[in-house]
């Protein structure tokens, strides 16, 4: 039988310094993949590669303003997280998003400080891609 992955301890950190604490978070990829199709032929065609969409949102509780200065600003970020079953993990690295929608997460009334954020992922020049993962034992 196979252990799911879970996570307990997720934060956003800024130049090492936690600046939020995750509370939930979706991801989404896209990868655009497009059949062909030709005439007089009732077959699929070739699959032709998209380009990767990555997208998501992700719900914190804020330790300070950093990350919320970030949405309004627009400025650019960047998000990991681990999951961990005990015996593997995996890494999810987006080493450059930009938040763009933020909301109040439902049924915190009384609490200012949770918001959910949406975000997409953008490919650095540097690696060449959105979303990193990795597993290891």
């Amino acid at each position: 039988a196979r252990t799911p992955f879970g996570h307990c301890r997720g934060t956003v950190t800024e130049g090492g310094q936690p600046i939020a604490y995750v509370t939930a978070i979706n991801l989404s990829l896209n990868n655009n993949i497009t059949t062909q199709q030709y005439w007089g032929d009732c077959d699929t065609g070739d699959l032709t590669d998209g380009r990767a969409e990555v997208s998501g949102t992700l719900t914190v509780f804020f330790v300070s303003d950093v990350l919320y200065n970030k949405f309004v600003s627009g400025a650019a970020s960047s998000l990991s997280f681990t999951l961990d079953n005990g015996t593997h993990t995996m890494t999810f690295d987006m080493p450059k998003i930009k938040y763009s929608s933020g909301e109040k997460a439902s049924g915190n009334s009384s609490d200012p400080r949770t918001i959910t954020l949406g975000f997409n992922a953008y490919a650095p020049s540097t690696t060449g891609s959105a979303l990193t993962i990795t597993r290891s034992a």
